[in-house]
Order: C-alpha cells, then sequence, then structure tokens
C-alpha cells in the first residue's frame, strides 16, 4: 500500500517549529541571520534566493544577501566568505549554485573556506 506524504502540510509544521525556535532563541537575546552569496545573475538562482529569503522572514530570521558579479575573482569571493566566518551576527553562510562557469571549477574550494560553525 503506497504512503501519501503531504508536502505541504509537512513544510507548515515544520515553519511552525523553526518559528518557534527562533522565539526561543530571540528571547535568549540571539538574532538568527544568515548570509546568501549569489555569483551572476542566473535567474533561476534569484527566483530560489528570494524565496529562501521569504521564508527566512517568516519564521522570524534574517537573511541578508550578498549579489555579486559573475566575472568576481576567486580571491575576492573567498575574502567575502571569510569576513561572514568572523562576523558574529551571521549564524550560517550559504552559496547559491549553480556558479558561473568560469569560477565553478572552485566549487569546493569555495564552499570548504566556510567555516564549519557556519554550515
Amino acid at each position: 500500500m503506497a504512503t501519501i506524504f503531504d508536502g505541504r502540510r509537512f513544510a507548515a509544521e515544520k515553519e511552525i517549529s523553526l518559528q518557534n525556535r527562533v522565539l526561543g532563541l530571540k528571547a535568549r537575546g540571539v538574532y538568527p541571520k544568515l548570509a546568501s552569496i549569489i555569483v551572476g545573475n542566473d535567474p533561476a538562482s534569484e527566483l530560489y534566493v528570494n524565496l529562501k529569503k521569504k521564508a527566512a522572514e517568516r519564521i522570524g530570521a534574517e537573511l541578508d544577501i550578498y549579489r555579486i558579479p559573475a566575472d568576481t575573482k576567486l580571491d575576492d569571493l573567498i575574502l567575502l566568505i571569510d569576513t561572514l566566518n568572523v562576523d558574529k551576527s551571521v549564524g550560517g553562510i550559504m552559496i547559491q549554485l549553480p556558479l558561473p562557469d568560469q569560477i565553478s571549477k572552485y566549487k569546493l574550494q569555495i564552499t570548504n573556506s566556510i567555516v564549519p560553525e557556519k554550515m
């Protein structure tokens, strides 16, 4: 017999759970903040990052989006990640994939530059 999974219901329940966790954190003086880095101007990536921002806002968290040009040098991207790594107000860092072709070969180096505490 097949089991029917209600994805919308699951997502709504998860969102309520996360809202409660965020409220608990804020009651202790912790204000959840995430950083999302998008390299280039891929329309699908833009849409996805904006959906993540709206979801973060719905649960009471903050999500800062860092949009950087597709021709950004690897060192500049790593510098941004290093800056976010040491920013105590940022609890997590996300790199939006896919990366533009000229930088995608460094995907592992880029993602590995995020310290484990921020993953």
